[in-house]
């Protein structure tokens, strides 16, 4: 008779057919980088493989001046980039390593809280773990955001593997003796230096994932004494700033001139200018309520059973694994109080929510029944609803995630104006563009967007255009559906009158038609 698969195993297994199904569905290389953060990171990639200079302080475009994105992310990807060249592909795989990572961990915390709070035995707490990365993987938000390139993957990564660490047992049950509730000193110095990694990919949203920790090191109902509490919180903290310190030590070392320039980015820029909303045009701002609507339409066929989660964490908060959970999942409110909201800072908080899922699901479906008890047909209705649940989300999955969501040319166009370019100064705009980073990063030039919300286009800005001869490429979105794309209509008839337009030779050579019209001078 064959064994029954641990819990273990099988979430492995679901982790790689769901990464399988992905793949398959919707090509890493599918679609055109997005400008904006997909540009800017492969853009901070490639500024890496040309020198460390841009690793202790990262430029937002081709060996420019220092931006406002700290340097973990771009380094991490530069790997990709000098493995796989500069395509979309080599952006965007490692979010797919991040996703099974974050799933992986949100699984091992999630069995760790069922076993401390619900006194599951382990293997039925493997399988709420189980069930948790079923509810994330299966979201078709989750999968949706995991495929494009943004430091938040990373971050979850990160973060959530510190939380595993924390949460998992210091004693086997086998031992004999009762599981010591603070994890020794150096596991804790380990997890603050994975928060610490995490900080340096996405600075302040790292907040997200350090309170959930802190919250478990805290003193609780539960046995964690206050000396035991005080220095597992020491130690976290220490390797927390032993690795989230590193770029300001590596600028005050070796360009302390930008010191100033990265002080004003973690406090104002990324902090107080986000709680405010100062800097950020209108569109990042959003009502109270965005994220909690956002979250519903993320995890919606999984929600019965995450708050049937909430509901057993929230009766024995007092358990340091069920506290930190909630915690987690409270990150959502911590979002809330912020004027600038964008859908993707909410990543690093679903898998809270699944793990909140997973648990639900295995609490209704008698995960902490006594061995060898009879279920109720409720119990095995509600295992049932928990499946159909997820079987929906990979459903739906499905039909999403293969239609482009974004090709409008930019890879064949870039490929075009990469020979006229390429005598360029790197660091000087040589064109004019929509999404402009994503030009950059497959030209590893600098552009120029024709206007956006900071800097709004003028009609008067056309003669400066003509009149500076280092622009030499001119793409212009005539939907005017691209940020940055669109400039006015007597600009476009200046560059059919007085420019070279490419547009139907780029679109004969790709075999479909470009979404942008192409000139040169």
């Amino acid at each position: 008779m064959r064994p029954a698969p641990s819990p273990r195993a099988a979430t492995c297994a679901l982790v790689l057919a769901a990464l399988a199904a992905w793949v398959a569905l919707s090509p890493p290389g599918a679609n055109d980088l997005v400008g904006g953060d997909e540009g800017y990171y492969g853009t901070m990639a490639r500024n890496v493989l040309a020198g460390p200079r841009w690793l202790a302080s990262p430029s937002l475009w081709p060996l420019g001046p220092p931006g406002d994105k700290p340097p973990l992310y771009p380094a991490l990807l530069a790997g990709s980039v000098a493995l796989l060249g500069p395509t979309e592909a080599a952006v965007r795989w490692p979010s797919l390593a991040f996703a099974a990572l974050t799933a992986l961990a949100t699984a091992a915390f999630a069995a760790a809280a069922a076993r401390q709070a619900l006194g599951a035995a382990t293997a039925a707490a493997g399988w709420a773990g189980f069930a948790a990365a079923a509810f994330l993987l299966s979201a078709p938000w989750f999968a949706d955001a995991s495929r494009i390139a943004t430091a938040e993957h990373p971050l979850t990564a990160l973060g959530a593997g510190a939380l595993a660490l924390l949460a998992r047992p210091v004693a086997p049950a086998a031992a004999g003796r009762p599981e010591r509730p603070a994890p020794p000193v150096g596991t804790a110095f380990a997890a603050g230096a994975l928060l610490g990694l995490a900080f340096l990919c996405k600075l302040w949203l790292v907040a997200l994932l350090a309170l959930p920790a802190a919250a478990l090191l805290a003193p609780a109902r539960a046995g964690l004494t206050a000396g035991a509490s005080a220095r597992a919180l020491l130690a976290l903290g220490a390797g927390f700033l032993a690795t989230g310190s590193l770029q300001i030590a590596a600028v005050a070392a070796f360009r302390p001139a930008e010191l100033p320039h990265w002080r004003d980015v973690y406090l104002g820029f990324s902090l107080a200018g986000r709680m405010g909303g100062e800097g950020f045009d209108a569109s990042w701002i959003k009502p109270p309520h965005y994220y909690a609507a956002t979250l519903g339409r993320a995890l919606a066929p999984a929600l019965p059973f995450a708050l049937a989660g909430a509901w057993a964490m929230a009766g024995r908060a007092g358990r340091p694994a069920a506290r930190a959970l909630l915690a987690w999942a409270a990150g959502v409110l911590v979002l809330s109080a912020f004027r600038v909201k964008s859908g993707v800072y909410l990543y690093p908080v679903v898998p809270a929510w699944a793990a909140l899922a997973g648990i639900g699901a295995a609490a209704l479906a008698g995960a902490g029944a006594a061995p060898g008890a009879a279920r109720a047909p409720w119990r095995r209705a509600a295992a049932a609803a928990a499946a159909l649940a997820v079987l929906a989300g990979f459903a739906w999955q499905a039909r999403k995630l293969p239609p482009r969501h974004h090709d409008p040319g930019y890879r064949d166009v870039a490929a075009a104006l990469a020979p006229r370019l390429a005598s360029a100064d790197p660091a000087a705009p040589s064109y004019v563009a929509p999404e402009a980073p994503a030009f950059g990063f497959y030209l590893a030039r600098a552009g120029r967007y024709w206007g956006s919300p900071y800097r709004p286009w003028r009609a008067a800005q056309r003669e400066s255009v003509a009149a500076d001869r280092a622009l030499r490429a001119f793409v212009v979105d005539p939907s005017r559906r691209l940020y940055g794309g669109w400039p006015d209509s007597a600009t476009l008839a200046w560059l059919e009158a007085h420019t070279r337009e490419l547009t139907d030779s780029i679109a004969a050579a790709r075999g479909r038609p470009l979404g942008v019209r192409v000139f040169v001078r």
